[in-house]
């Protein structure tokens, strides 16, 4: 979630492709609508959506509301996020920065210096 946000685009994962086909199966599908429901542009709107997990909701909710609290060097590259900002946020919101809030946060927070870094090397 935290790459698609950074701009990498949502990610594919091969396994839920292979779950959609074996579903279609077992419901009676032939092998046009197969097709029809694994196209490449029916599977991009597919994965626009995506599930949190209620463990991990406070961290994704804490985590978008701190968009605009990145730190950046004299170049002007994001180095990471401003940490100061986490508590003052989280309180505002009604969250308890817990270590698995916080790990989940920095998670995040990785993943999307990874595509940064990406899109520099790019």
């Amino acid at each position: 979630m935290a790459r698609h946000w950074a701009g990498a685009g949502p990610q594919r994962n091969p396994a839920d492709a292979d779950s959609l086909v074996t579903a279609l199966q077992a419901f009676g599908a032939d092998e046009a609508e197969i097709a029809r429901w694994t196209e490449p542009e029916r599977t991009a709107r597919v994965d626009e959506a995506t599930e949190v997990l209620a463990v991990n909701e406070p961290a994704v909710r804490l985590f978008f509301a701190l968009t605009t609290q990145w730190r950046r060097d004299a170049m002007g590259a994001v180095t990471g996020m401003d940490y100061a900002a986490i508590a003052p946020t989280a309180r505002l919101m009604g969250i308890e920065v817990e270590p698995g809030v916080f790990d989940g946060l920095r998670d995040m927070e990785l993943e999307a210096l990874s595509v940064f870094r990406e899109r520099l090397d790019a």
